[in-house]
Formats: C-alpha cells, structure tokens, sequence
C-alpha cells in the first residue's frame, strides 16, 4: 500500500504542478487585460482560495516523497488531514456552489477540472491508501485556522481594490445573504474534517485487521 500511495503522491504532485502553473499562465494575461499591473494581478492570482490548497496539496505530496525531515510540517499526519479537508472543500463549493455560475472554455476549463476535480480526487486517494488510524479529532480545531484567516485576508484585500474573489463572499450581498454564504462554508468545514478524521481511523483499522 505505500507503493501505491506514493504513486498517488506523485500524481498528485504531478497535476498539480500542471494546474497551478497553467492558471498562473493564463490568470495573469488576463487580468492585466482587466486593467490590473503585474503585481495586482499576481496577487489576484493568489486571492483564490482553491490556488493555496493546491500548492498547500502539492507541497503535501511532496512532502511523503521526499525524506521526512524535508518538508516535515507537510510530511506530518494532521498537516495531511487538514490539506485534505480543504481540498474536499475545494471539490465541493465548486461543483454546488461556484460551477454553475459561469462555463469556462478550452485551457481555462482544463484548469477548472485539474484544480477543482483531479487534485481532490487524488488527494482523497492519497489520504484513503495511507490512512494509519493516527488522525486525531483534537486537531479539528486547528484545522478551521486556515479558512478563518482567508477570510480574514479577503476582506482586508477588499478594503484596497474592493474585489473578492468569490461571488458569496462579495459585501455588497444583502447581509443575511452574506451571512449565510459564510456560516454554511464554515459548517462544511465542521463537516467535512470530522469525516477525513473517521475514513483514516476505520481504514486504518480495516488494515490492521487484514494485513
């Protein structure tokens, strides 16, 4: 089972190299072309919340590639827990919420399924094959840190250029309408993580008693 994940480490590695490389290349053009300079427009390009889980997956499976002491934060089992709940996140307010909303055409659409679709589902993979039963649920805590302060991070960009980079987290939503959008991403996350924690413990369980 470690061959096997590590193939899917670098499978995981491997497209998400190539999503996050061919968004940059094209997300920059274009948003210069929307009147940003270089530099807003790099920043632009991080403001997305599904470009820092990628790199953060992708760091991750490099991570169990390299000797541990390389990337040891990513190499660490609740690091991995934690990436994967974001990715899960990623799959889904994508496919419900944001997918319907517009349909992207040719190399912005091989993006969308990469970033939003094969890296999720790889990272899952990933998590599933190398699951050890060592999730822990006093983690979960720590890993609604990282939404929490993208959101943060959002409304203090907001407050220089007045852009967001999601249609449900745009202030000039009617209040109860914003409210909403943010509380229900927020109980995903309470959903989703104690889900990652529970498929590593009973897959890791089904191994020991089967191995």
């Amino acid at each position: 089972m470690k061959k096997v994940a590590r193939i899917i480490a670098g499978g995981g590695l491997l497209f998400g190299l190539i999503g996050l490389l061919l968004q940059f290349s094209l997300t920059i053009p274009a948003a210069m072309a929307a009147g940003r300079n270089f530099w807003l427009s790099v920043l632009f390009y991080f403001s997305f919340f599904t470009i820092l889980s990628n790199i953060a997956a992708v760091l991750t499976h490099a991570g169990q590639l390299l000797p541990a002491q390389a990337l040891y934060y990513f190499h660490r089992r609740s690091t991995a827990g934690a990436i994967t709940t974001l990715m899960m996140v990623v799959g889904i307010v994508y496919h419900f919420i944001l997918a319907p909303l517009w349909s992207p055409k040719g190399l912005f659409l091989v993006c969308d399924v990469i970033l939003h679709y094969v890296t999720p589902l790889l990272m899952a993979a990933w998590w599933l094959v190398s699951a050890n039963g060592k999730a822990r649920f006093k983690t979960l805590l720590w890993w609604l840190v990282p939404p929490v302060v993208y959101v943060v991070c959002v409304y203090i960009r907001w407050a220089f250029v007045h852009e967001v980079p999601y249609p449900f987290l745009d202030p000039a939503l009617p209040r109860q309408e914003l409210i909403r959008g943010i509380v229900g991403i927020i109980v995903l996350f309470v959903i989703t993580g104690p889900v990652v924690v529970i498929s590593d413990k009973v897959v890791g369980w089904l191994k020991r008693q089967y191995s």
